[in-house]
């Protein structure tokens, strides 16, 4: 694997993570507020990122040692 992809992959890895917990997070709010058919959606989202982080964690799995991930996530 060419190292310019195997950064976007780590970089995947990071935003995939970041997307997963940010929609947990959503769906634990709705929750809160009683908007419980919300909360399922993020729930439902915040799974699907959780797979998708996993996959890209699968195919780096040839790396060694820690790496940084990039996932230009910004915070409000």
């Amino acid at each position: 694997m060419k190292k310019m992809t195997e950064q976007h992959l780590i970089n995947a890895f990071g935003g995939e993570s970041q997307a997963h917990m940010r929609y947990l997070h959503f769906g634990n709010q709705a929750e809160k507020e009683k908007f419980t058919n919300v909360a399922r959606l993020f729930r439902a989202i915040s799974h699907a990122e959780y797979v998708h982080a996993g996959d890209h964690y699968r195919a780096l799995k040839h790396l060694k040692g820690g790496f940084v991930a990039n996932s230009m996530a910004a915070f409000r």
